[in-house]
């Protein structure tokens, strides 16, 4: 059985798979031109092995034979080559290549809804790992409603406490949370926790892992007093499983210094992310989470506006997420633009500039024009040029912000809301009021109006509100001086 760890903010790239036994049907059918069910057999074994060590570039070409092999050998309506293609698919999206494990994932529901129906549970496997491709596209309204015909099958045939179940459940709810439905990500947070501690001893790692990934969405939904009390129960969980100090204790640490961060409580959070960066740099774990971990400290410390001791951590964040990704990763892309970020808190708007102009263009290469994670590059660049005194290019940059929120997100979703906002002070600081004015309107009516909703729930979701109030109303008023001439 595959099984998915996920984190608190994205779906895991990597899937581990028990190796592949080729069916008797399937080892009869040889072809005398077509490659033998031994090399199919060994490519599959050494490049699941290559896979879940890790080295999904070596897993990757020797997945791929595997699948034309088999699809040769037996044809496309073959069960053995839709579980392959399944696995090659994995390597694709360990290597961030997410539209082409969609088409290997598309090809391999297809074989498998051909040879075993389509509500059988291998379809199932198929559907979540292409609803997993689709919200690493920022796809997320077509990853719903994969997912929720994954969920449908697996809760028929499975039921609802099945390992698999929780997993695309799992899937379901970082989709939903990336829509803007956070009330919903939530309770199916919820339902994967009850079943789990129904199932599990309370100190299981699995347990843990689902505190972490329901308080990231308790951050959003302004309920961080919750994240924290989750999180510190995952700390527990995993100091009791593998001591203080292991990387995966550090992982639950690290996210715990993120909701106290929700809090105000800087201090507590820049020792909390500390001790987890220390803690991942001694046990040696792999690169890209040093950086995330010191990614988090250097942006606690600019917070702080202790801007001279972050800016060496974030210069090591980026140096260890290109060293270990690539130039074009999407995490090089964030290192580049959190540099940017405090270059701009720092009065050093040209070389903020440059690091952003870096983060946008290396972020598109790697996910494309259209990717909702653009949204926060578009945003800072466009600060970045309006403290140069280009006001014009920041409207086009925060104008095509606007167009991608609008295209990709809900209507109620509150970067959608922000975007519009954005834009209206650009075009009122570019002394445009008759098109700010109406903007900053509407975005500040569904600002209000959306965390209204949420402004009963806890004490910080009250004071964003008061805060946004406060923005919406400097902006309008800005707008309505220029428009008289003031």
């Amino acid at each position: 059985m595959r099984t998915r760890r996920f984190g608190p903010g994205a779906v895991s790239a990597v899937a581990l798979a028990l190796a592949l036994s080729l069916s008797p049907a399937a080892a009869s059918a040889q072809d005398a031109t077509a490659p033998t069910v031994q090399q199919i057999q060994a490519d599959v074994n050494s490049g699941h092995a290559a896979l879940r060590a890790g080295r999904a570039a070596e897993a990757e070409p020797r997945l791929k034979r595997a699948a034309e092999g088999a699809a040769a050998l037996w044809g496309d309506s073959s069960p053995d080559a839709g579980r392959i293609t399944i696995l090659w698919g994995n390597a694709l999206e360990a290597l961030g290549r997410h539209k082409d494990a969609e088409a290997a994932y598309r090809s391999a529901l297809a074989s498998l809804e051909r040879a075993v129906g389509s509500d059988s549970p291998e379809a199932a496997l198929a559907l979540n790992d292409l609803g997993g491709a689709l919200v690493s596209q920022g796809r997320y309204g077509e990853a719903d409603a994969v997912l929720r015909r994954a969920l449908r099958l697996r809760l028929a045939v499975l039921g609802p406490t099945d390992e698999a179940t929780l997993i695309t459940l799992n899937n379901l709810a970082v989709a939903l949370k990336h829509l803007g439905r956070y009330e919903e990500a939530d309770a199916r947070h919820a339902e994967i926790l009850s079943a789990r501690l129904a199932a599990s001893p309370r100190d299981d790692d699995a347990v843990a892992t689902t505190l972490n990934n329901r308080a990231g969405v308790l951050v959003l939904l302004g309920r961080a007093a919750e994240a924290e009390s989750a999180l510190r129960e995952a700390v527990r969980i995993r100091e009791r499983l593998y001591g203080p100090a292991a990387a995966p204790t550090a992982q639950s640490v690290a996210q715990l210094a993120g909701a106290l961060a929700a809090q105000g409580r800087l201090e507590e959070a820049v020792a909390m992310q500390r001790r987890a960066s220390s803690a991942l740099d001694s046990a040696g774990a792999p690169a890209i989470e040093r950086a995330a971990a010191s990614g988090a400290l250097g942006e606690f410390l600019v917070a702080l506006g202790r801007n001279d001791e972050a800016e060496p951590i974030l210069r090591r964040t980026l140096a260890l997420r290109e060293s270990a990704l690539g130039a074009n990763h999407p995490e090089t892309a964030t290192a580049y633009s959190l540099l940017g970020d405090l270059l701009l808190s720092s009065g050093r708007p040209a070389e903020a500039e440059a690091a952003l102009r870096e983060a946008l263009a290396r972020r598109e290469r790697a996910l494309g024009p259209d990717h909702p994670a653009l949204l926060a590059d578009l945003f800072l660049l466009a600060v970045a040029v309006g403290e140069s005194g280009k006001q014009e290019e920041a409207v086009r940059l925060l104008t095509r912000a606007a167009n991608l929120a609008e295209t990709s997100l809900p209507e109620r979703h509150v970067d959608r809301i922000g975007a519009r906002a954005n834009l209206g002070a650009a075009l009122a600081a570019a002394r445009r009021p008759a098109e700010a004015l109406p903007m900053l309107r509407k975005a500040g009516d569904g600002l209000v109006a959306e965390l209204s909703a949420r402004a009963g729930l806890d004490k910080p979701a009250r004071e964003r509100l008061r805060g946004y109030r406060y923005v919406y109303r400097l902006n309008v008023t800005a707008a309505w001086d220029r428009a008289s001439g003031l």
